[in-house]
């Protein structure tokens, strides 16, 4: 439970956030620390604080801090209580809530969704993405060549499967099994892993070729050429396995930006820009600190390595 205070000689040297309010109790600034005491107890010093805490500190009223058992626990319940009040004086994602995820619901048949709300559903989120439109299209050929519902309701076979464009789990057409294997290489690329569904679907197909299952066979061949039709966009490539999200920071006096360019298995799958706001007055390796907690924080792919300028 949160514990309310106007000063910080009571505070525990244990880790945990603290939530600084104003005269009219807004929430202005959230905090981790890993000693709550000692963190707290720096805004009050003698000495001379950066243009920025001096600014926050003219607000200050009163705090509120809550006690965590690691520092881990702490920086969670921070990016979790910086989205839900957006203090004023805290960097932070501008407008976060307009970037869009693809969903990959968590039904007996899943879907592919876009979607601007992320909840602890059981569902598989990737995202956010910048380019809405792109991720449009690429939801549009991802449905067309693994042949996803679309139908909120099953109600039986619809258009959809008539021409071509659906499995129709909804009239037993595929069974569970072969529609969670569809999700489960969906899944591959959306974390950037190409080539193992290429090598997947070959594998696959040659089964089916010896077991004389040739309408099977043909599907399949088909799906490998969309998917490689896909990746013929794509113009860069280093060294296959390398797995790398490479970020940089650009900034004025009021904003800044993040750019982050994915690489998966040794490709460029894409480019994000970020806006950060709440920035006045703050130093590049801060700016790209927030930004780090808030964009991992998020249901995503964390890769192996992460570069920052």
């Amino acid at each position: 439970m949160p514990n309310r205070c106007s000063k910080p000689d009571n505070l525990p040297d244990k880790p945990g956030v603290y939530i600084m309010r104003n005269i009219d109790d807004d929430v202005i600034y959230v905090g981790k620390a890993k000693s709550l005491i000692k963190r707290v107890k720096s805004y009050f010093s003698k000495s001379e604080l950066p243009l920025k805490t001096k600014l926050l500190m003219s607000h200050f009223h009163n705090l509120e801090y809550i006690i965590t058992d690691t520092e881990k626990e702490a920086l969670i319940l921070e990016s979790n209580l910086i989205k839900k009040y957006k203090p004023k004086y805290n960097i932070r994602l501008k407008d976060d809530k307009r970037y869009p995820y693809i969903k990959i619901t968590n039904e007996k048949y899943p879907r592919i969704l876009i979607t601007r709300n992320v909840r602890d559903d059981g569902a598989f989120y990737y995202g956010p993405f910048t380019d809405v439109g792109s991720v449009r299209r690429m939801i549009k050929s991802l449905k067309a060549i693994f042949k996803i519902r679309a139908c909120r309701k099953m109600d039986g076979p619809c258009l959809n499967y008539q021409i071509h464009l659906c499995s129709a789990p909804c009239g037993n057409k595929i069974s569970k099994t072969a529609y969670n294997e569809i999700i489960e290489k969906i899944n591959l690329f959306f974390e950037g892993k190409y080539n193992k569904i290429i090598d997947m679907l070959n594998e696959m197909m040659r089964e089916a070729a010896q077991n004389h299952e040739f309408e099977k066979a043909a599907v399949l061949r088909d799906q490998i050429l969309s998917v490689d039709s896909i990746l013929e966009k794509q113009k860069i490539e280093f060294d296959r396995g390398l797995e790398q999200d490479v970020i940089a920071c650009s900034y004025d006096e009021k904003l800044a930006c993040v750019v982050v360019f994915s690489i998966r298995d040794g490709k460029i799958i894409g480019k994000d820009d970020f806006l950060m706001s709440g920035t006045e007055g703050t130093l590049p390796d801060k700016i790209l600190s927030a930004f780090l907690k808030q964009y991992y924080m998020s249901p995503r792919h964390v890769p192996s390595e992460i570069i920052i300028q």
